[in-house]
């Protein structure tokens, strides 16, 4: 309930914003497949550098964001 996540993109490009605004870390697990832009096993990172590279499996973004954090993550 203390976490959140969005997509901004274009036909060339697109970026995903993940928020963590709980006091503990937590894993975070969502979909992005529908996004054409983003292939199904690239690897994205992160524009703040508070999280490493983070590959998806099958369309599926899975990463542990530290507390209170935000990570903006990019095709890498």
């Amino acid at each position: 309930e203390q976490q959140m996540a969005f997509a901004r993109y274009t036909d060339k490009e697109a970026v995903i914003v993940v928020f963590n605004n709980d006091t503990k870390p937590t894993e975070v697990n969502f979909d992005v497949s529908m996004i054409k832009t983003i292939p199904a096993g690239a690897a994205l990172t992160d524009s703040l550098g508070k999280l490493g590279d983070v590959k998806l499996n099958g369309g599926m973004v899975k990463a542990t964001i530290p507390a209170r954090t935000a990570a903006i993550l990019k095709i890498k």
